[in-house]
């Protein structure tokens, strides 16, 4: 992340861009404050229900064996709140949050632009979502992160990949050898 976030900050043509930063699937804002310290002259939009997964998503994952057990019956997620995520950001000023379930509040931010998103939502419904709205949002050359694409408990996020590359066509995208099976989509 952290190259990605100085060839972004190198680019002369964005140096005046009021293009923003996201991360969708907050938790604890771990990763949140490391994109907002990397990005720290960019507004981050940090959207979360902060609450937790969603039930009926969680339950629509779980039969179609999409997630293993641990997401339905030992954790959630729901041990943090929007206080406790921007007690971690290095630049609180520049943060704003999203309460909800993300195809809901996306729509608050429909007509900003991006130049770096980090997807991490687990689930395939609010993944799709996202990919959905954050890919025609992002600048040209500019990356998209998706957390857990070969993840061997959360097999929804691959299906997001595979029927968003057939419905739009070939995605660029690079596997990360990191503990979450991330890849990096870069918007052409």
């Amino acid at each position: 992340m952290q190259l990605c976030a100085e060839m972004i900050a190198s680019d002369s043509t964005l140096a005046n861009s009021d293009a923003c930063v996201a991360e969708a699937g907050v938790w604890r804002g771990y990763f949140s404050s490391l994109i907002n310290a990397a990005f720290k002259d960019r507004t981050i939009h940090l959207f979360d229900t902060f609450e937790g997964f969603n039930k009926e998503q969680v339950n629509h994952d779980f039969d179609k064996g999409l997630i293993d057990n641990f997401f339905k019956d030992q954790q959630d997620f729901n041990s943090t709140s929007i206080d406790l995520v921007k007690n971690n950001l290095p630049f609180k000023d520049k943060a704003c949050f999203h309460k909800g379930l993300f195809e809901d509040t996306c729509q608050e931010v429909k007509d900003l632009k991006f130049v770096f998103t980090s997807l991490d939502m687990d689930l395939k419904q609010p993944m799709a979502a996202a990919l959905e709205f954050f890919y025609e949002r992002t600048l040209p050359g500019d990356f998209i992160f998706m957390h857990d694409h070969n993840h061997s408990m959360i097999r929804g996020i691959k299906e997001v990949v595979a029927e968003y590359r057939q419905k739009h066509g070939r995605l660029a995208k690079l596997p990360i050898a990191d503990e979450g099976s991330s890849i990096i989509i870069v918007k052409s």
